[in-house]
């Protein structure tokens, strides 16, 4: 079947986006998808493709439409220890139009997908292999699902974000990337 010009066609894809956090920062919150690329990642670094794939700050571009089918977030290589427990005590939630989708939910829940490591070495500079594997099954799509009928919808011009939200604050040990991943199907016209 030929494609149809005007049509839209839908095709599985992901947007993602990456935070740094700063060592010895007092975080409260931290957003997603506000920096686009070219613009600057907190530690005078200019976001590239390895950072984020989004153009314009909180919008979709070059797409219709994307239908969210799960979220996975993936930390640089390795944690520090004494960060973990912390760091899991903060909540995720993704806004769209400021509504959000679904209530904020314990990162505890949320961490998963490709395996990931702890650091179970004292801070400071890096001193070898010192760290505990935590094993994920490596597939993108297996963390805060969103199924069927139940999967979310960003449409062309709605704003949207990802908050991480600690209440007690969080002053991570060491300073480290953290990527966020969308995966569903993003929806174009045909051309």
């Amino acid at each position: 079947m030929a494609r149809q010009v005007g049509v839209k066609e839908y095709n599985l894809s992901w947007l993602y986006d990456t935070i740094r956090l700063t060592a010895g920062q007092n975080f409260t919150l931290a957003n997603y998808f506000t920096v686009p690329r070219g613009q600057v990642l907190a530690g005078a670094v200019n976001k590239s493709f390895t950072h984020t794939n989004l153009t314009t700050s909180g919008l979709l571009a070059g797409i219709k439409s994307f239908k969210i089918s799960s979220m996975v977030m993936l930390p640089q290589a390795f944690l520090p220890s004494q960060d973990i427990n912390l760091f899991l005590e903060g909540n995720a939630v993704l806004f769209i139009n400021e509504k959000p989708y679904p209530e904020y939910f314990p990162l505890k829940f949320f961490m998963g997908g490709t395996a990931w490591r702890e650091s179970v070495r004292a801070p400071g500079p890096v001193g070898g292999n010192d760290f505990r594997a935590h094993p994920g099954d490596g597939r993108i799509d297996n963390v805060c699902k969103f199924k069927g009928d139940f999967k979310i919808n960003i449409d062309t011009l709605e704003n949207f974000r990802v908050d991480l939200r600690w209440d007690l604050g969080y002053v991570p040990v060491e300073t480290f990337d953290l990527t966020l991943l969308l995966y569903g199907l993003a929806g174009r016209e045909v051309m």
